[in-house]
């Protein structure tokens, strides 16, 4: 039974524990795209395979060996090539549609669904290896994003004294906890720095995985690995410290989720900061700061420190929209963890209020104070 038909991850699971003891084991998994994107070979495999083969995205395993032919969508999730050309026939089929008796097979099968749209799902995803409803609702391009990170030519700026916009995202304490970090440089352009952290527990079980290189995001400073079982808040309150300290920032408002962030924003108030910003964690608050931040960066007024855990979970966002076209970040729907992106929102809520010609829309709404 091919992959994408399994629900859950046991067979994949038993076939790796039965390989410990070998020097040169070997698991192949061969399958098309297919309609379930809640079964682990498209939430799971499709998801981790296709980042190790998008040069934007900061994930490397050499012990993975990833082929993968298939129509090329947009990032609408269009198709890129009309379905009947030969282009598209190819891609998805380097072989058997680079046959006459292939080519005449695929056209057979193509024009019976066009006749009958009942059987179109089938053709896409056996033919053409086109995952039904693939997720079309990614939050972030990435070489968009790529393109907006630091480089020789384009180095980070030094923003020392400037104004800074902290946003904190503690949604887990077992898992990832996130700080973002929104300084505005003028002319409606920003500076993003982001750190995480992650508690010792969790670390080991998700290093036990071997999938996303937590160890060398840890041992590159991106990443902070707390004692025990949960995340250590105080150890997020001295990082945000320190950092305000290095580059000399003035505290002013920070930006969290009162839910999970009581403690926190009681002992940055100890700490000189002067005002809390609760911000209200849907619509209301998240929608034009969701849509501001991803149009910053697809203009180029956005730069960033190429934080590899940031790239990471920016590539895992995806949004959800309400019927009268607001966004926000869909947590239930991500496989992934993005916590990053999740506080760089709450961070650019307020960043983006400190535009002169946005201040009055918004200086009323979100304004919180404890």
């Amino acid at each position: 039974m091919e992959y994408h038909l399994h629900e859950t991850t046991e067979y994949y699971d038993i076939g790796t524990s039965g390989m410990k003891t070998r020097k040169q084991p070997l698991l192949s998994i061969i399958t098309t795209a297919g309609f379930d994107l809640s079964h682990p070979c498209y939430a799971v495999e499709y998801e981790y395979v296709s980042k190790i083969l998008n040069p934007n995205i900061d994930v490397e395993n050499d012990r993975y060996f990833v082929a993968i032919c298939e129509a090329d969508l947009d990032e609408d999730g269009a198709l890129v090539d009309p379905i009947d050309s030969d282009e598209i026939r190819i891609k998805s089929n380097p072989i058997i549609g680079d046959t006459e008796t292939g080519k005449e097979s695929i056209l057979i099968d193509l024009s019976e669904a066009l006749d009958k749209p009942e059987k179109m799902r089938d053709v896409k995803t056996k033919t053409f290896n086109i995952w039904i409803n693939e997720r079309t609702a990614g939050y972030m391009n990435m070489e968009k994003w790529k393109a907006c990170g630091a480089t020789n030519n384009n180095p980070f700026p030094d923003v020392h004294g400037m104004k800074c916009f902290p946003g904190i995202d503690l949604s887990a304490t077992l898992d990832l906890t996130s700080v973002g970090f929104d300084i505005p440089l003028g002319e409606e352009r920003y500076a993003i720095l982001s750190h995480s952290f992650m508690p010792e527990e969790t670390y080991k079980k998700r290093m036990k995985e071997n999938k996303i290189p937590f160890n060398l995001w840890r041992e590159n400073g991106w990443l902070t690995v707390t004692d025990g079982a949960e995340v250590d808040y105080h150890f997020v309150l001295k990082y945000i410290l320190d950092i305000f300290e290095k580059y000399e920032w003035p505290k002013n408002e920070f930006c969290f989720d009162k839910a999970m962030a009581t403690w926190l924003s009681h002992e940055l108030q100890e700490s000189g900061f002067s005002v809390p910003i609760e911000i209200y964690q849907g619509y209301r608050d998240l929608s034009e700061p969701t849509k501001d931040l991803r149009a910053k960066v697809y203009s180029g007024k956005v730069i960033h420190d190429n934080n590899p855990v940031l790239n990471w979970a920016m590539s895992n966002a995806i949004i959800r929209k309400s019927p009268n076209e607001s966004i926000m970040l869909d947590k239930d729907k991500t496989a992934e963890k993005i916590d990053p992106v999740a506080a760089l929102i709450n961070a650019h809520n307020r960043a983006m209020v400190n535009e002169p010609a946005k201040r009055s829309i918004y200086e009323e709404r979100t304004s919180f104070r404890l």
